[in-house]
């Protein structure tokens, strides 16, 4: 039998999305935990350290994993009014200079050894992209918001993100669960120190194999079969394969596993925005365009404000969550991803992009100019970083 959520809600803004959240962490019972890319100290960021610091002070156990460079900001505010309500605050792999300096030294043979790659850029490069709340371990909350007002139409107005997130209930929630002790042990706490006793005690459960609702990559094994698995669906795909995506710089593997998808029959369409909080990130989307168009995807920018959703329908099958389509997903940061598995979900999900596409622009043409040879050029030398 396929498995299934107990429940399934999707979200296709932020502000319903983020009631939800604050309504299950007024609710918890037992625990919380809270994971995210970017926490901004505005007025969204104040409402959930509120809802979290109440949660705790009523016995909730509180934790919140937040990443050294995406929530930099808010963690060197320090936050002691959380933490004095006995909730718990970790930062993975904050930019921490003596630390720094020590990997740099390891790379130039002057301290220690590092038997693979560079440990300063795999210490800058790594980052937890994950954005998810889980409440007793039964609900939780997957998607593209980051704590941020930029997602949230009633602070930001029109101009605010357009995002896809959901709310899932059921056994699987606890694989989320267990990836989140994983980064939660490996992480500091807010005063940049590292809880070194952890590493002598057994840590959470393996997750040795995919849970087929939920998508994962903080192993090198979950990773591998995770990347293996995606690009086999999409080179498998017979009747239609739809992208909505935040930054589109696909490998040379992802780029053919399209073009495959196409030459089966499938209707192949890729949504990217035209407006970026990264400037030269359209650039970098167009870069990729001629050789797509060539072979019939069909490509379209999304015009009224920036497109951060993460989604893909894959015939009768559908996730979304966090993960890009480039590099920086596939190979360095952490990701997380659900599986929708009932039918009435994904249907939403084919209205939403289909109604999405009635405010985007098809392009029919990979223009050149400058613009698109600067994304070239970005993509190609900046490969590892975006």
């Amino acid at each position: 039998m396929t498995p299934e959520w107990r429940t399934e809600c999707l979200f296709f803004d932020g502000d319903p999305f983020f009631t939800s959240v604050l309504e299950g962490i007024e609710n918890a019972r037992r625990s919380i935990c809270l994971e995210t890319y970017i926490y901004q100290h505005d007025e969204l960021g104040k409402a959930f350290e509120l809802a979290l610091a109440r949660a705790s002070l009523r016995g909730v156990s509180v934790r919140v994993l937040v990443d050294g460079i995406g929530a930099s900001s808010w963690v060197e505010m320090q936050h002691p009014e959380l933490e004095q309500s006995g909730a718990e605050v970790r930062v993975y792999h904050p930019i921490v200079v003596s630390n720094l300096i020590s990997r740099l030294l390891m790379d130039l043979g002057i301290k220690g050894r590092h038997h693979k790659g560079s440990a300063f850029l795999s210490r800058i490069n790594r980052r937890t992209h994950r954005k998810m709340c889980i409440v007793d371990d039964e609900t939780a909350w997957v998607g593209s918001c980051n704590i941020s007002a930029d997602h949230s139409a009633k602070l930001r107005g029109h101009t605010h993100w357009r995002d896809t997130s959901a709310r899932v209930e059921g056994e699987a929630a606890k694989v989320l669960s267990l990836a989140f002790e994983v980064v939660w042990v490996r992480s500091h706490d807010i005063r940049g120190k590292r809880r070194w006793h952890e590493s002598f005690f057994p840590g959470p459960p393996k997750i040795s194999a995919p849970n087929p609702l939920v998508r994962l990559n903080h192993t090198m094994s979950l990773r591998r079969k995770a990347v293996k698995d995606f690009i086999q669906r999409m080179k498998m795909a017979k009747n239609r394969l739809w992208i909505t995506n935040a930054y589109f710089a696909p490998s040379h593997e992802l780029m053919r596993a399209l073009e495959q998808a196409v030459e089966n029959g499938a209707d192949v369409r890729v949504l990217v925005p035209r407006i970026s909080d990264v400037f030269f990130m359209p650039w970098v989307a167009r870069a990729h365009y001629a050789p797509l168009l060539k072979r019939g995807v069909k490509i379209y920018e999304y015009l009224p404000r920036f497109l951060h959703a993460k989604s893909v329908i894959i015939d009768d099958w559908a996730m979304v969550g966090t993960t890009n389509f480039n590099r920086r997903s596939f190979v360095h940061d952490f990701e997380v991803d659900v599986v929708l598995s009932r039918k009435e979900s994904i249907d939403l999900l084919e209205a939403q992009f289909e109604k999405d596409l009635t405010e985007s622009e098809q392009v029919m043409v990979a223009t050149g100019g400058l613009k698109s040879l600067l994304g070239r050029w970005v993509s190609r030398v900046f490969k590892n970083w975006i």
